[in-house]
């Protein structure tokens, strides 16, 4: 009993020769750690006393504390990605004792932290929903969150990462108090990849749930007006003559259809049947041009053209084109003429015949 009173005396007067304890602080202040951040531990000696070397420990799960590599500096930064729930902190440095003997000194006080997960993230979703929209169109982003428990109240943030030619730029959107979508007018600044996350005020601070996943939106200029081209050019259609009207669009290999007006009325699309406006009407409609076969002596009709051009995925139409004025004369072989048309100016094998019954004409359409 003697021999240990005598060593808890020989301890307490170590420790009392030891240097002072440092004080732990940390950086930044909370103790409410997200999984993904790191914590600055700071060691300050007392006044008076500079540390040589300084020594963090972390206890582990069973009370026992594991000393990290000594550091030069009083910092040590360490993820919280790498700890428990529970993590809890102290540290000393090698000083002086009164003497001017070097010693370590004594155990700082605990840093206690609580270690917990990233919020979900949430779900972006474009309003309308298409694979490419035009300039000038309005674009709704919608930063849904997951059906959880609202612990605080919540702000969102946009992300638009545009793809240039060198190098990606990124910029972070201004926070949203409680505003959970973002609206675009469609501009060809505004292509590029758009994600969004939301903050929450829980424990004191607040906690930025992940990124959602990243939406891809192209903006591109609106379609050009086609041209309307008229064989013969002059535009004027003779007995046993054909006048051939050619919408021509851009040059693509993209699916289109073409649509076609006579005297500000719509007559039919390529992807449609036929349309019989008239029983005169002496029209013949293709792909992507309208035959005239007749027409009243001294009549002006006029003829535009417009198209439609699957990009994407999405089905974009075209401007009208400019109005054409056609002036005519009579015709009465239709039969006749319609044969010898097909054989010289449309010429192909998917070329398919509807015969309806006009009095002056007949309807064709190019399948293909």
């Amino acid at each position: 009993m003697g021999l240990f009173s005598n060593f808890l005396c020989f301890s307490d007067f170590q420790r009392n020769l030891a240097p002072a304890a440092p004080t732990l602080s940390w950086s930044p202040s909370h103790q409410i750690l997200v999984k993904g951040e790191y914590i600055e531990l700071i060691c300050s000696p007392p006044e008076g006393q500079e540390g040589e070397k300084y020594f963090f420990d972390r206890m582990n799960e069973k009370g026992d504390w594991k000393r990290y590599q000594e550091q030069i500096r009083n910092t040590l930064l360490i993820p919280a990605l790498r700890m428990g729930p529970k993590a809890i902190f102290s540290c000393s440095y090698m000083g002086k004792t009164r003497e001017g003997r070097r010693a370590l000194s004594r155990m700082s006080n605990w840093g206690e932290f609580s270690v917990i997960e990233l919020p979900p993230a949430p779900i972006l979703s474009p309003d309308p929903p298409e694979p490419l929209y035009l300039v000038g169109e309005n674009i709704t982003l919608w930063c849904s969150t997951p059906n959880l428990l609202l612990q605080g109240r919540r702000r969102y943030q946009f992300s638009h990462t545009r793809q240039n030619e060198d190098q990606p730029s990124i910029k972070d959107l201004d926070w949203h108090e409680g505003n959970i979508s973002l609206v675009l007018t469609a501009t060809r600044e505004d292509s590029g990849l758009y994600k969004c996350r939301y903050l929450e005020w829980k424990y004191e601070r607040n906690i930025s749930s992940k990124w959602s996943r990243p939406v891809s939106i192209v903006v591109r200029d609106p379609l050009p007006p086609p041209v309307l081209k008229l064989d013969p050019p002059s535009g004027s259609l003779r007995e046993g003559k054909v006048l051939s009207i050619l919408c021509l669009s851009s040059e693509s290999n993209n699916a289109k259809r073409f649509h076609f007006s006579q005297n500000g009325v719509e007559m039919t699309s390529s992807n449609e049947e036929p349309v019989k406006s008239s029983r005169d009407s002496g029209l013949l409609t293709l792909n992507m041009s309208v035959a005239l076969l007749c027409a009243k002596d001294n009549e002006s009709l006029q003829f535009a053209c417009r198209y439609e051009e699957n990009i994407n995925g999405r089905w974009i139409m075209s401007p009208w084109s400019k109005t054409l004025n056609i002036t005519g004369g009579s015709f009465q072989e239709v039969e006749a003429s319609a044969a010898q048309m097909q054989k010289e100016h449309f010429a192909t094998p998917d070329l398919t015949i509807y015969y309806t019954h006009y009095i002056t004409g007949l309807v064709l359409e190019h399948r293909g």
